[in-house]
């Protein structure tokens, strides 16, 4: 993979400087052209100018002078004739006194026009660029002045301007490559780091993490936080799922040896009915027990086998649900129920959640309230969060108690009586909600089962 994305950064490199590049060299090549063409014709009225005293009087050696300067420093050649069309003066020796109105260029200039243009010149072996102004003395036109320039000499400095971009372009590539090993190896080695942890995962190390960190590219930042989650759920229901045959290994044993020495103690006592009525009574009574402690069981492990998701859900009409349900076992026990019932407030819960722990709080504290006393369901709303609270007048907890009292098959009760499951539940239940679940002292005595849930 490694190599892959460093041949795919390099090709995008070479093809952003092949794209940007090659018009490039096009449009330096005219630009250089135009700008030979424009110093020729500045220079060709200036020489003009200077070269008019000295063709007016035919002063021929300055005349030779001043084209052999310009020649020297532009790298032209130069060529001044008279009216006539004959040759006074040029960087090329061999051409004084030809004759020179067969060259269009040189008869245009004598009418009083300039003329630019580009040609063929077989005798410098070549195409040029030539510039030809007429010298003019007062308002006649005494003679006229050639400058050409080959046009290999434009290519070679474009030649050499190409190169330099071509030097860049190569020091380009080569820092393209540098970054893109750079950047291939970090992408790889956190790829690399999570193949790592995925095999340590699937060969049952249960603690295997990414190591995260702040840098890096966004989409692996979420790949690493994705894997790390995944694995923390892994473990999660793994060790549930451990946790939940061990315990149910163990719970289940004792009203299973119960029943037995029940049913026992019934072949035992088949001759006296009413033995018999009361001990099949009591193996009824460890089959429903087992029975509730199964439905517990299985409750638990789904909530923590699902992927539950928590959304906005209204605390009022659960409050009143709980009320009209509740209220008549209340009544039958002679304990009030008093409830406060919020307008529009809303948590971020499970569904049904707030149902279950509400239930389950109260089942709880109409065990232990005593007869004529009152227990208070109310809702304190605070900036981020609501507190959900059932407060009772029973017996109370100690600190140790309440806070093993979420754990699973924990019975506070003198009697035994309960599967222990039921704030088991309530907890699971507020940790998907993203909330949380405790008992505190109720003040006096009694317990105060609070359900805390986040506020969208």
């Amino acid at each position: 993979m490694r190599t892959r994305l460093l041949a795919a950064f390099l090709a995008i490199a070479l093809a952003i400087l092949v794209i940007q590049d090659l018009p490039l060299a096009s449009y330096l090549r005219v630009v250089e052209h135009d700008r030979v063409m424009l110093s020729l014709e500045r220079d060709a009225w200036l020489l003009a100018d200077a070269a008019e005293p000295l063709v007016a009087t035919r002063d021929f050696p300055p005349l030779a002078r001043i084209a052999g300067a310009y020649a020297g420093r532009a790298g032209a050649r130069v060529d001044i004739v008279d009216a006539n069309a004959t040759v006074l003066a040029s960087t090329n020796p061999g051409e004084l006194g030809y004759d020179y109105s067969n060259r269009p260029e040189i008869t245009t200039a004598l009418v009083g026009d300039a003329v630019t243009g580009e040609r063929t010149s077989t005798a410098l072996g070549g195409r040029i660029l030539f510039v030809t102004v007429p010298i003019r003395s007062g308002t006649s036109v005494i003679g006229a002045l050639r400058l050409t320039y080959p046009i290999a000499a434009v290519d070679a400095i474009v030649s050499r301007r190409i190169g330099s971009i071509l030097l860049v372009g190569v020091l380009t590539l080569l820092g393209a490559g540098l970054a893109a090993v750079m950047l291939a190896g970090a992408y790889t080695r956190r790829l690399r780091r999570i193949h790592a942890a995925t095999e340590q995962l699937a060969n049952g190390d249960l603690a295997a993490r990414v190591p995260t960190g702040d840098g890096g590219a966004a989409e692996l930042r979420d790949l690493e936080d994705a894997f790390n989650v995944m694995a923390t759920r892994l473990q999660t229901l793994i060790e549930s799922q451990h946790g939940f045959a061990s315990d149910a290994s163990h719970q289940l044993r004792t009203p299973l040896t119960a029943l037995r020495l029940k049913l026992e103690n019934t072949a035992d006592t088949v001759t006296d009915p009413e033995a018999t009525a009361t001990a099949l009574e009591e193996a009824v009574v460890e089959v429903q027990r087992l029975q509730v402690l199964v439905d517990g069981l299985l409750a638990l492990a789904r909530l923590e086998g699902q992927a539950l998701h928590a959304e906005p859900v209204e605390v009022g009409p659960a409050i009143v649900e709980r009320r009209d349900l509740w209220g008549p076992l209340f009544e039958e026990r002679g304990v009030t129920l008093r409830c406060s019932v919020p307008d529009d407030l809303t948590v971020i819960a499970v569904p049904g959640a707030i149902e279950q722990v509400l239930d389950n709080y109260l089942d709880n504290a109409l065990e232990v309230a005593p007869e004529g006393s009152e227990i208070v369901l109310r809702t304190d709303v605070q900036e981020h969060h609501v507190e959900l609270h059932v407060i009772d007048a029973g017996p109370g907890m100690d600190d140790n108690d309440r806070a093993r009292a979420f754990d699973r098959f924990w019975r506070g009760r003198a009697d035994g009586s309960g599967t222990g499951l039921g704030l088991a539940i309530a907890a699971r239940l507020a940790a998907v909600s993203g909330g949380s679940v405790r008992l505190d002292a109720a003040p006096g005595h009694g317990i105060d089962a609070v359900l805390t849930l986040r506020r969208p």
